[in-house]
């Protein structure tokens, strides 16, 4: 498995597929650089048909990975967004949590802290009792 796959939290795979087809895409203007200068008429004629193939095969993909990448890119950043929002509230609740403890601790002082206290002593001394 790829590493960019290993760990969906550090890279979304929308991205890293986004970058595959732009991979992708780049080889294929090589192939269509490299195949440019070739006149069919100097093939072989068993060729022609091949390499015409090829070249409107090639042609689709084009037309079509283009749009596919920027949607994945989309989609990377969709996800990207997704991922903040999520760590946002957990650390909003993290915050929650922390700020109850803190105001659950401040009406714990004078007797309800050492009635409290006495309570919890009692309990921690009757468990290794048994």
């Amino acid at each position: 498995m790829p590493a960019e796959l290993d760990n969906y939290d550090n890279e979304p795979t929308a991205l890293f597929v986004a970058n595959q087809i732009d991979e992708w895409l780049h080889i294929l203007h090589e192939m269509n650089d490299a195949a440019s200068p070739l006149d069919l008429l100097t093939l072989p004629p068993e060729q022609r048909e091949l390499f015409t193939y090829f070249k409107r095969r090639a042609a689709l993909l084009d037309d079509s990975s283009l749009p596919l990448s920027t949607l994945m890119r989309d989609m990377a950043a969709y996800i990207g967004r997704l991922e903040y929002q999520r760590e946002t509230a957990r650390h909003a609740y993290e915050r929650g949590y922390a700020d109850h403890e803190a105001d659950l601790s401040a009406l714990l002082f004078g007797e309800t802290y050492k009635t409290l206290r006495d309570m919890l002593s009692a309990l921690k001394h009757t468990v290794k009792d048994k």
